[in-house]
């Protein structure tokens, strides 16, 4: 009798398992899908990831988790493939890729500047990097500040010197910004 009881529940894991794995049909108009979306350059893709949920969405297939094995296996053959086809169709520096334009674009906006920031004989020093003078300049005034403080700042070159003074009584307090 165990006998029969453990070959049944086999045959029922044998089953499960079989269950997970999309049929071929199925994983074929998901790859057309994928497909068709990275050649509509009128499509915003964010990314492969993206386009292949979109595909499982359209053809109405629940999106597989880790447990199921062949159907996560074939999730992420679906991702590969999805990153070939958007790469073949849209480019390395496509809209589709976060470390395209994106990235290289907000990272060259940004300049460095070394702070240093005396209180009393207290020096403490560092690299930041900021999009602006300027937009630097206010986030140190709003963070450094109480309320009661009023910055004083003084540009000499690429050099800004910030000071504060309270009631006009100079503080013993110096941010000082050069652009590296």
């Amino acid at each position: 009798m165990s006998f029969l009881r453990e070959l049944n529940r086999t045959s029922k894991l044998d089953e499960a398992e079989d269950l997970s794995e999309l049929p071929y049909d199925v994983y074929n108009e998901l790859e057309n899908h994928i497909r068709n979306g990275a050649k509509d350059m009128d499509k915003q893709v964010k990314n492969a990831l993206a386009l292949v949920k979109e595909a499982y969405k359209v053809e109405n297939v629940e999106l597989p988790h880790p447990a199921m094995k062949k159907a996560w296996e074939q999730f992420t053959q679906l991702i590969t493939y999805s990153a070939e086809k958007l790469l073949k169709y849209r480019g390395q520096d496509g809209d589709w890729r976060i470390s395209a334009y994106q990235f290289r674009e907000s990272f060259e906006a940004q300049k460095t500047y070394a702070i240093t920031i005396k209180r009393g004989d207290n020096i403490e020093q560092g690299k930041i990097n900021a999009t602006s003078k300027e937009s630097l300049i206010e986030y140190l005034t709003g963070e450094l500040t109480d309320g009661e403080l009023t910055p004083v700042i003084t540009e000499e070159g690429n050099q800004v010197r910030i000071g504060f003074r309270r009631m006009n009584v100079r503080q013993n307090m110096v941010v000082t910004l050069t652009e590296i």
